[in-house]
């Protein structure tokens, strides 16, 4: 079995979770995004807990299409539930570390 790496979220992705958290609070349910698994990611995130990199890697492979598209459409994450679950997952500084520590490419499909 492959081991599966442990990284400490950098500043930049602490900073991310801790404003999905706060929007989070803030917004209507019908406006809010992410799961429970997401929302229990941005509360580690941001506490700045080690994460599972090879999970975060694989999260952002998936789904990381869907904020690029919003944010080139020019939408914020009130408006763009894909970007506030990016951010939950400490956006682009914890992909890019993600990828680093599995050895994978940061490239959006």
């Amino acid at each position: 079995m492959k081991r599966r790496p442990k990284i400490e979220p950098p500043k930049s992705a602490r900073r991310y979770a801790r404003r999905f958290l706060k929007l989070h609070a803030e917004l209507p349910p019908s406006k809010r995004a992410t799961t429970a698994t997401g929302y229990a990611q941005a509360e580690r995130i941001a506490a700045g807990k080690q994460v599972d990199a090879r999970e975060i890697w694989a999260w952002f492979r998936r789904h990381c299409q869907h904020a690029v598209e919003a944010e080139l459409q020019g939408l914020g994450p009130e408006d763009s539930k894909a970007i506030q679950a990016s951010w939950a997952w400490g956006h682009w500084p914890m992909f890019r570390a993600a990828a680093r520590a599995v050895g994978e490419s940061s490239w959006c499909p």
